[in-house]
Formats: C-alpha cells, sequence, structure tokens
C-alpha cells in the first residue's frame, strides 16, 4: 500500500509532476476551501504528506488531530500561511521553495508580474485597454511615461531585486540599489 499524498491545487502541477508523485503515492486531491474543511480531509485520507496551497492557513487548527502527517509541502518562498512553531512542535517535516535556492535561480514568475506592475502603472495598459473594449479611445488619455532613462530604485537585492534590476536595466534604467 502506497503512503497517500493530498495535494491542493492539483490542477496547477505540470502532468508530468504528479505522474511521477503517483509512482510513489497514492495522491488524492484535495478541495479544501476551508480549514474546517482541510482538518476533514487530511483526518479521511491518513495522508502523510500534503502538499498545500496559499488560501488556507496551516496551523493547530488544522493539524491538531491529523496524526498520519509526516511532511508539509508549501509551494512558495513565503511562509505567512503557516504557523511555523506549531509545524515545529509537531515534528513534521516542512519543504518549501525557500529553502531550494538554487532550483528557484532560475524561476522568474514573481519578479515578471512585478515589472508587468511597473509597465501597467507608467503606461495605464489596463484604463487604455478598458477604454478600446468600450469604444472610448482618447489617445491623449493614456500617454502614460517612457522607462527609458528614468530611475529604478531597488529595495532589497536578492533573488527578486536582481531579477527585476535586470530588467530595469534591458529597457534602459539608471538602476540604483
Amino acid at each position: 500500500m502506497k503512503p497517500v499524498a493530498l495535494v491542493a491545487d492539483l490542477e496547477f502541477y505540470p502532468t508530468d509532476s504528479v505522474e511521477k508523485l503517483k509512482k510513489s503515492f497514492e495522491v488524492i486531491s484535495s478541495n479544501a476551501k476551508s480549514e474546517h474543511e482541510l482538518f476533514e480531509e487530511l483526518n479521511k485520507s491518513n495522508a502523510q504528506v500534503y502538499f498545500c496551497g496559499l488560501g488556507i492557513f496551516i496551523g493547530a487548527n488544522v493539524l491538531d488531530e491529523s496524526k498520519s502527517l509526516e511532511y508539509l509541502v508549501s509551494p512558495a518562498t513565503g511562509v505567512t500561511h503557516l504557523d511555523l512553531e506549531y509545524i515545529h512542535s509537531r515534528n513534521i517535516l516542512l519543504i518549501k521553495l525557500g529553502d531550494m535556492k538554487s532550483q528557484i535561480e532560475n524561476v522568474f514568475a514573481t519578479s515578471e508580474l512585478a515589472w508587468g506592475l511597473l509597465i501597467e502603472c507608467s503606461r495605464h495598459l489596463s484604463s487604455a485597454v478598458n477604454s478600446v473594449k468600450e469604444g472610448n479611445f482618447d489617445r491623449s488619455r493614456f500617454l502614460g511615461r517612457e522607462l527609458f532613462a528614468k530611475t529604478l530604485g531597488v529595495i532589497g537585492f536578492g533573488r527578486l531585486g536582481r531579477q527585476v534590476a535586470k530588467y530595469g536595466s534591458a529597457f534602459g534604467m539608471n538602476v540604483v540599489v
């Protein structure tokens, strides 16, 4: 009998990754939308591993009666959705992206989103698109600002700060760290 892996947001994982997981685990998709629902799913499944999502806080309310859980896997670098002290007190091993420095060095999703927001703010893209959809496009309302030769201040020069700074340099910005 294979150990059980309960997986939140299973549909967002690559198919090949899920297939690899299925070779070693009985994989069950979690549909929990609340702490109580997750508590019930963990206890019903007797999962040894839980791949958590980010929408439910994982602490005593969820884990208190989950006697079989040995591993908690988080698909994020941040831990605000986890009660680290409680998880540690239960001797549940936490595996998270933040501990996998070399594996995430080439993950750009967050810095790309940050850069997208910067372009959105400087060029008013959402407003312009909505105006076009409504048939009211007035070019003069959406001129925005060029980024070239502007100064970009980057606070924090970790993985994300370095990536955003590279985008700024590629756009011809003066990058200040």
